[in-house]
């Protein structure tokens, strides 16, 4: 670093509904709602995905598949996933 106090992030991207999600499953639903309202107040600009950018992205993650925490979680321990 340079020696400044502040530092810059550029390009990164989040999925809103999926750190809420998270925030609350971890946490519980007033800390979720707290990041919401303190959202404004971050150096964050937010950016809506247009229809074509949600299509792909669908398209994508319906041709390959995407491991679940679960899912890794299970083959880490080397037992087959239950089937339930």
């Amino acid at each position: 670093m340079n020696g400044n106090k502040s530092t810059s992030v550029r390009n990164l991207h989040l999925n809103l509904g999926e750190v809420f999600y998270l925030i609350a499953k971890r946490h519980g639903a007033a800390p979720a709602e707290r990041f919401l309202s303190d959202l404004p107040m971050m150096p964050i600009q937010a950016v809506v995905p247009d229809r074509k950018l949600i299509l792909d992205a669908a398209r994508l993650k319906s041709r390959f598949p995407f491991p679940t925490r679960t899912h890794l979680q299970w083959k880490r321990r080397g037992s087959k996933r239950p089937r339930w």
